[in-house]
């Protein structure tokens, strides 16, 4: 059974014990002094920046790999690794897993090959960090916990297939779904326990359905219809000391809020995807004059479509205040909610579904939909009003 927002929240970190002096390496701080912005790179251009303290080092960044091996919409991928001075604190952005899974397993095979894109069982978040990411990258760990977090997933899943239905013809997407989890680890690393936080997400795509065009080729042709799913993952790991994560938890809470794109590095990719959109329909043009080819060329163009598409869902994702808060919350167990005084932004603790707030700022949260405040005697004099909650 998958847990309420909330509660998954609170069991995706667990409270830890009071940190130690170590824990002054990680430990964020209201000096922003002691913070810059770190640059991701692409080669000699700027992609991206991230906010961390000035003494932590980055590495990695953007990496073309070679579009004659795998599908030119996946050659571009996003790895990067930034380490505290003593190399215990670390925020860790794992390159995107891209896979087709389906039934039809002829068809499938072709329609892999030809795009050049590996095969693979379906998954969902928490089982694509166990049973893929950690027997691999973390092959000592323990799961600590694990929970979906329902409402960033649903968040998530509605920005993404408003994107989608703006890049894609009627009928081509069969469903999308984004399921984001976090799973909690304890491990050792050369004599050190570690406890790290992986926030999972998982696009799924369904690319066909009997409305779409390549569904109407195919069957012109004698053909079945044919419907794949595109599966794509990204895992971020925020790791430090056992006994110091809780006290680093506002640390990563800031670095994963503060990512944030190059608009130029930006138009780069969109020409990229631009100009290969353009080669592939012009291939796609040719294919489909030969009958036999006919829904290759269909499913090769829908999946040209789709996965720049995912591409720009990703960069927009990252930069999203949305989800940037969605995020932040999620890892200070807090939830936004609107001030109805002042109509600022408040980050509060998530004690209660209901929230009210009085003239002086201070809350008071409820589980009883028909509380009200203003009718309690003891509250008159407070000017108590509802907060809205932001999602």
């Amino acid at each position: 059974m998958n847990a309420h927002p909330r509660e998954a929240r609170a069991h995706a970190f667990t409270r830890l014990a009071t940190s130690t002096a170590a824990a002054l390496t990680l430990s964020a701080t209201a000096d922003a002094g002691q913070w810059k912005s770190h640059p991701i790179m692409d080669r000699a251009m700027v992609a991206g920046t991230i906010d961390a303290p000035s003494n932590w080092r980055f590495q990695g960044g953007v990496q073309w790999l070679d579009p004659n091996q795998i599908n030119p919409a996946d050659a571009l991928k996003v790895a990067y690794t930034g380490t505290s001075p003593d190399g215990t604190g670390r925020f860790q952005v794992n390159p995107a897993w891209v896979w087709l899974s389906g039934q039809d397993t002829y068809d499938l095979h072709a329609f892999s090959q030809h795009i050049k894109t590996p095969l693979g069982a379906p998954h969902d978040a928490i089982s694509i960090v166990v049973q893929q990411f950690l027997p691999s990258a973390r092959p000592n760990a323990r799961v600590v916990s694990s929970a979906i977090l329902e409402q960033t997933s649903r968040t998530q899943t509605q920005f993404y297939q408003q994107f989608l239905a703006q890049s894609l013809r009627s009928g081509e997407l069969g469903g999308v779904n984004v399921e984001v989890a976090v799973i909690t680890i304890d491990y050792e690393e050369n004599g050190q326990q570690y406890r790290e936080a992986l926030v999972s997400t998982l696009n799924h795509m369904i690319l066909g359905s009997e409305r779409s065009e390549q569904t109407q080729m195919r069957r012109s042709v004698g053909m079945d219809v044919f419907i794949a799913h595109r599966f794509s993952s990204e895992i971020i790991g925020m790791r430090a000391p056992a006994n110091d994560f809780e006290a680093a938890k506002p640390q990563f809470a800031r670095m994963l809020a503060s990512r944030k794109n190059n608009p130029e590095w930006d138009s780069k990719v969109h020409n990229y995807y631009v100009n290969l959109g353009i080669r592939q329909a012009r291939e796609s043009a040719q294919q489909l004059k030969q009958a036999a080819q006919l829904h290759q060329s269909r499913m090769s163009s829908l999946k040209a479509v789709f996965d720049a598409s995912q591409a720009r869902y990703r960069d927009s994702n990252t930069s999203s205040d949305r989800n940037q808060r969605n995020f932040v919350n999620m890892i200070n167990e807090t939830e936004t909610y609107v001030d109805p005084h002042t109509g600022n932004e408040r980050n509060l603790d998530n004690n209660g579904e209901h929230m009210w707030i009085d003239s002086s700022g201070n809350t008071l949260p409820t589980d009883d939909a028909s509380y009200d405040p203003r009718l309690d005697p003891d509250y008159w004099d407070r000017d108590f009003r509802p907060a809205d909650r932001l999602r």
